[in-house]
């Protein structure tokens, strides 16, 4: 084992400047400073007690101690390289872990799973449906998330975009013929009375796909007594809406499904489609690996699929 005083991330430096006999190179191969390499391999000797490097006036070479602590670490490297690749390979044999939300899972993916079955060369995927962040690389895989694009200590990839707009049921619009007059862009006009049916969590994650934040973009009010319907999820709200409680307003790629098989339609064509803030991203814990990048890609290619009504 590495005694404790002796920082793994000192060790990987050292290697990297021993392997090149460059601060500079190993800086830039470690995306660092050269200051900053130069301050680990300056703790590192400390800890040791031992010069590691003979800095020459154009040349940087190894001492004694720094060749032996160098062979040392390229052999314990190289074992632990076979590991990882033993390691991958019985990883590509299990199935690939995706995070996604409730509403992206319900409203979205799995109406593409048969499609998803006809991939080739086939991947094996467990799908994890919750809206909490999980820990990519440990609770999952790889993510696929509505959201700003910044994860700590994670990399993102964007791989599609979405926007917003009113919908209800055929039923609700025979029923209510008002609603397509529902407002005029460019108007505060207010609301007829109709149903909003609404999505809590939009309405204050910042992500535009709120009724507040479209309603800004459309020049539209509503009275307080205009009625109401509130729900913890995005797919909850699309689905009362399906079921003619009123009007929601919803993400394209989430009402994509029921909007081409009529269970919903839009509210006035004549009010703005507005961007969402938020986009997809395909989220991984380090580099994708060849499964990753084919999932990324595939999912880049559906939502694509999926224009605007």
């Amino acid at each position: 084992m590495v005694p404790r005083k002796i920082s793994l991330d000192a060790l990987r430096v050292f290697e990297s400047a021993a392997r090149h006999l460059s601060f500079t190179k190993a800086a830039a191969e470690l995306m660092m400073t050269q200051g900053a390499v130069s301050q680990r391999i300056q703790t590192l000797e400390a800890r040791l007690g031992t010069k590691l490097f003979r800095r020459l006036t154009r040349a940087l070479e190894l001492s004694p101690d720094g060749e032996r602590l160098y062979e040392g670490l390229h052999v314990g490297l190289a074992r632990v390289e076979a590991a990882l690749t033993g390691f991958r390979s019985s990883r590509d044999t299990r199935a690939l872990t995706l995070t996604v939300s409730s509403s992206l899972a319900t409203r979205w993916l799995m109406g593409r799973a048969s499609a998803f079955a006809q991939f080739k060369p086939a991947i094996a995927i467990s799908i994890i449906a919750d809206d909490r962040l999980l820990e990519v690389g440990i609770d999952a895989d790889v993510a696929l998330r509505f959201g700003c694009g910044r994860y700590r200590g994670l990399k993102s990839l964007r791989i599609g975009d979405d926007e917003v707009f009113p919908v209800c049921s055929p039923s609700f619009l025979a029923a209510h013929p008002d609603a397509m007059q529902f407002a005029g862009r460019g108007q505060a006009r207010k609301s007829p009375g109709l149903a909003r049916l609404v999505d809590t969590v939009a309405e204050a994650d910042g992500s535009g796909c709120g009724w507040r934040s479209w309603g800004e973009a459309a020049g539209m009010g509503w009275d307080s007594e205009s009625p109401t319907a509130e729900f913890s999820h995005a797919h909850l709200a699309l689905q009362a809406a399906a079921e003619g409680l009123g009007i929601a307003l919803a993400r394209r790629v989430l009402a994509a499904d029921d909007l081409a098989s009529g269970r919903l339609v839009r509210v006035g064509h004549n009010l703005p489609t507005v961007p969402a803030r938020f986009g997809y991203y395909f989220v991984t814990r380090g580099h994708p690996d060849a499964r990753e990048q084919r999932l990324a890609s595939w999912l880049r290619d559906q939502l694509a699929l999926n224009p605007s009504p």
